[in-house]
């Protein structure tokens, strides 16, 4: 009985990656916005968005089933607002004061299912992420700039249509933090779990070229 199983199961990894399909690499522009939001009240969070690039790696392990490695580097600068109770407030910088974001970086490594339906593929998966973001806080001649270092499990979801080596993506990614450090003037802060009351939902759109 044993080695039944053994010969089905083999039949069935060799069967599953013969129709697993070809491995594909993604790289085109996208516009993406990373939102923050409080786990305890969802209308309180902060948004930055604004276009980049990305790149993606897709390597089928089975049938239907694979590892998805994603990159995203958007430019938000000052399209940064804050949402508290619903209401929402657009950061305004003037010649003295100013708060920006010259980018965000994530990049996710995944187990993901992709369904191929005719030229459409839904995706969804779960793995490993890692975000980062370069925060300069300008008042008057004083500049403070903090690099925020985010590690999370990142949960996501995925349309997209391929037009030969063209294609559109649509997805959303919701980023579960679980460790979170500040860098400053070559001083690293470490938040407490406690202060990890939120999760980042990273809704995007991407226009990308298929290897």
């Amino acid at each position: 009985m044993k080695k039944i199983f053994l010969v089905f199961t083999a039949a069935l990894l060799i069967s599953g990656t013969a129709f697993a399909g070809k491995s594909s690499f993604e790289v085109g522009v996208t516009y993406g916005n990373i939102s923050t939001i409080n786990k305890n009240n969802s209308q309180n969070h902060t948004d930055i968005g604004g276009l980049g690039v990305m790149i993606g790696y897709y390597e089928p392990i089975v049938s239907f089933l694979g590892a998805q490695a994603n990159a995203f580097l958007i430019s938000p600068d000052d399209n940064i607002s804050h949402t508290f109770n619903g209401t929402t407030t657009k950061i305004t910088n003037t010649s003295y004061s100013s708060l920006t974001v010259p980018f965000a970086f994530s990049a996710e490594l995944m187990l993901a299912l992709k369904i191929p339906v005719s030229i459409f593929d839904i995706s969804a998966g779960a793995g490993i992420g890692y975000t980062l973001y370069d925060t300069k806080t300008t008042f008057y001649n004083s500049t403070t700039e903090v690099y925020t270092h985010q590690f999370s499990v990142p949960v996501f979801a995925a349309l997209g249509v391929r037009l030969g080596s063209f294609g559109i993506k649509a997805g959303c990614d919701f980023q579960f933090v679980f460790s979170q450090y500040n860098s400053t003037n070559n001083k690293t802060e470490k938040f407490e779990n406690n202060d990890l009351n939120f999760i980042n939902v990273f809704p995007y759109i991407s226009a990308m070229f298929n290897f």
